[in-house]
């Protein structure tokens, strides 16, 4: 785990605040992929009534003043650790129907 924080500016003007890590407290990774992919199943989550967070650490570090990652995979989908197995298995319903 690394003691850096991060601090950031939402809508609202609510700051949020926590650590840099690959799995925060008491969320776990659902899925990993494109901003387009992963800002859509953030909407069918939310519209299940799952709380969800989306890292895209692509967009964080060009704001940061550099590019890291690839547009393919720069977001990672967090849900809390009890809504995982439904979360998991909504983004499974929706990437079978889109084969």
């Amino acid at each position: 785990m690394l003691d850096s924080v991060v601090i950031f500016k939402l809508t609202y003007f609510q700051t949020f605040k926590f650590n840099i890590m690959t799995d925060h407290d008491g969320l776990k990774l659902v899925y990993t992929g494109s901003s387009v992919d992963a800002n859509f199943i953030k909407s069918i989550l939310e519209d299940n009534g799952l709380g969800v967070m989306v890292r895209d650490s692509l967009m964080e570090s060009t704001i940061a003043g550099w590019a890291s990652g690839a547009p393919e995979d720069a977001c990672r989908v967090f849900v809390a650790e009890d809504d995982f197995d439904a979360a998991d298995k909504l983004i499974k319903d929706y990437l079978k129907s889109n084969k």
